[in-house]
């Protein structure tokens, strides 16, 4: 390769990316926390106010007998009516096939080799995008 700095740069970015747990994990430990805050928040009784109808909506303990019902019974409906649902799934499966296969980090090292030094940072940009 042309620039060795680059080159340094560029597997830094690589061994930082790869540090990042799965999506999967993301995804359950996030819905983890999700469970762990509503009952924190009912038990302390926290509430909102709906500021277009004005309604009162107090947070749901989810791990109780009612709110676990509720995580069955509205699972399907939850996936099936969040639009960006299905686009998001597309997506991660393809980057997931894509990372995989070494096609993303082929496609970066050759887009970076073959741009000019002042289009470098712009070009980075739009990468990472």
């Amino acid at each position: 390769m042309k620039n060795p700095i680059l080159t340094k740069f560029l597997d830094l970015i690589e061994r930082g990316g790869n540090k990042l747990p799965d999506p999967l994990t993301l995804f359950f430990s996030l819905a983890a926390l999700i469970l762990g805050l509503s009952v924190l928040l009912s038990s302390m009784g926290v509430e909102v106010v709906n500021p277009a109808n004005g309604a009162v909506i107090q947070v749901v303990n989810l791990l109780d007998g009612a709110g676990f019902q509720r995580i069955l019974g509205e699972l399907v409906k939850n996936f099936a009516l969040f639009p960006p649902f299905a686009v998001v799934l597309v997506c991660m499966l393809g980057i997931g096939v894509a990372e995989k296969s070494g096609l993303i980090n082929s496609a970066l090292k050759k887009t970076v080799t073959i741009v000019p030094a002042s289009l470098l940072p712009a070009t980075l940009v739009f990468c990472g995008v």
